[in-house]
């Protein structure tokens, strides 16, 4: 359970990645709008 616990929050702290960087692509898009 630990090793899939530790992929678990692998995918958490990528996914977590992704959004911030869609979350600033958006802040600077509708910035330059």
């Amino acid at each position: 359970s630990l090793l899939s616990s530790k992929v678990f929050g692998n995918e958490t702290n990528l996914r977590g990645k992704v959004r911030a960087k869609t979350r600033r692509v958006g802040a600077t898009r509708f910035e330059a709008m």
